[in-house]
């Protein structure tokens, strides 16, 4: 097994999450303006070339700014002492 992790494939990332949210999951909308910003980071998983997954990291305060409404992270007790935060979230394929 040969993982591989990529930072610039952000249509396969698209790809990923249109199948799991949109396709399996019902979400009409799994995208929004957290997407297009800079400090979003889109990041691929490949398992032996094979497209299985991926992520996007965010600060949670552009989250805040673009999507207001959204739930607030979960406090953690890891993050004790930490006063901004970033999101992480993840799909995996198939």
């Amino acid at each position: 097994m040969s993982p591989q992790i990529k930072t610039s494939a952000r249509d396969d990332a698209f790809a990923v999450r249109r199948a799991v949210f949109i396709d399996e999951q019902g979400y009409e909308n799994e995208f929004d303006g957290i997407d297009d910003n800079p400090s979003c980071v889109h990041a691929t998983l490949y398992v032996d070339d094979e497209l299985v997954g991926c992520s996007r990291v965010f600060p949670e305060l552009l989250e805040r700014a673009v999507a207001p409404e959204s739930p607030q992270s979960p406090t953690c007790t890891f993050d004790e002492g930490v006063t901004v935060g970033r999101r992480t979230c993840w799909a995996a394929w198939p």
